[in-house]
C-alpha cells in the first residue's frame, strides 16, 4: 500500500513504500537521462527540445514564426484541436 496515496500498487521491490506516481517520487525511465542529449527535466526539458526542433528547421531554410493557438471555430464541442484540426 502506498504510504502517500493509500492506494495499492504492484512492485517487485519488497522495500518500496510508494507507488512511484507521487510527488515524493522523481520521474525515472529505463536509463538516465530520459532522452539522450537532454539531461534536464520539466519545463527546462520541454523548452530545450522545442528550441532544438525549431533550430533544425531554421537551419534548413524555414522561417521561425511566433506560436499561435489553433482553434476549430466551427466546432463548439472541443477545446483542444487535434492533429487533423477536426
Amino acid at each position: 500500500m502506498c504510504s502517500v496515496t493509500g492506494l495499492r500498487f504492484w512492485s517487485r521491490d519488497e522495500n518500496r513504500t510508494t507507488s512511484g506516481d507521487t510527488v515524493e517520487d522523481s520521474y525515472t525511465f529505463i536509463g538516465n537521462p530520459i532522452i539522450k542529449g537532454f539531461p534536464m527535466r520539466g519545463k527546462e526539458l520541454k523548452d530545450a527540445m522545442r528550441e532544438t526542433f525549431l533550430d533544425y528547421f531554421e537551419q534548413r531554410g524555414h522561417a521561425r514564426i511566433d506560436p499561435y493557438p489553433v482553434l476549430a471555430r466551427w466546432r463548439d464541442d472541443i477545446h483542444l484541436t487535434i492533429a487533423s484540426i477536426a
